[in-house]
Parts: C-alpha cells; structure tokens; sequence
C-alpha cells in the first residue's frame, strides 16, 4: 500500500501575525501543495471580504466550502502524482527486463553459433544498456575444452540473471 508523505501536502500552520490569523510556512521548510493552494484561497477570500464582495454572514460557509475543496484538490493532486510515478517505474522496469532478455537470448544464439562453428573457447561480454554482445576473445584453446567453455557460457548467464534487482 502506498503512503503519502504528508510533508508533499503541508508543512504550514496557522499563526497569529499582526492581530490576524495566518496561514505560514516555517523557515528551513518547503511549502507543500496543499499550503500553496490555501494561501492563494485565504488570500483571494480576503480580498472578496475587504471589497465587500462577501458579507459577515456568508464569510465562514465560503471559508470553509474552500478550506474543503482546497483539501480535497490537493490530496488528489498528490495520488494522482504518486500514480503516475509508479506507472513511470513500472514501465522503466519492463524496459530493463526486455533488454536483458534481448542480452540473454543474444548470449544464447551466440554460444549456439560457437558451439556448432568451433571448437575454441571464448570469453563473451555484453552491454547491459543496450543489450548487445559487445565482443566475443578467444581465449588459449590448449588448455580449456569444450566443457570448460559451456561453463563459462552458464557462469555469464548466471550474471545476467543476478544483474537486476527489480527481478529477485
């Protein structure tokens, strides 16, 4: 499940400055999307009072109408964020298993190729960002075999395997 960090919707508080009620960020902290909105709203609602747009009467059921719609707006901004970062991960994540699975199918049409064309031993490296063998050495064939070789060619598909996190 995920969790909201809180300090993404508000790190502010309501204080009293100059005999009126504030709404203010602490110094040293970042205001969150939920303190932006309420100070644009307390500001504008303020505005609308000392222009007589809004009487006595009406000024705390308009208060809290947009103290509610404020919360509500922002708490969404906030899921929907924490949505699409995790649909950007995924994707990310599908994006490095393809190309390792492009490496190792690369690996293994590879070592196919060696197998039916010879019988010397060779050491295989492939980048991992995009998935291409990158070169195949031929190592001393005097002392390594065949089995040897198949060895290897396992231990490298091993790596491969251990390579991303996101898989385990």
């Amino acid at each position: 499940m995920a969790t909201i960090d809180l300090t993404t919707l508000t790190t502010g508080n309501v204080q009293l400055i100059d005999k009126k009620y504030k709404w203010v960020i602490p110094s040293g902290s970042t205001a969150g999307v939920l303190d932006e909105i309420i100070m644009f709203v307390n500001d504008n609602i303020e505005l609308q009072y000392d222009n007589g747009r809004i009487d006595d009467d009406k000024y705390a059921e308009i208060y809290l109408s947009a103290l509610q719609t404020t919360i509500s707006q922002g708490m969404q901004f906030l899921l929907q964020k924490q949505m699409l970062e995790a649909q950007i991960s995924g994707i990310e994540t599908d994006n490095e298993i393809k190309l390792l699975q492009k490496a190792a199918t690369n690996i293994e049409v590879l070592a196919k190729k060696l197998t039916l064309e010879s019988d010397f031993p060779v050491d295989v490296t492939v980048n991992y960002d995009s998935g291409e063998v990158g070169s195949v050495t031929s190592v001393d064939t005097t002392r390594l075999g065949k089995v040897e070789r198949l060895v290897r060619l396992e231990e490298a598909k091993v790596r491969l395997s251990k390579v991303p996190s996101v898989l385990k």
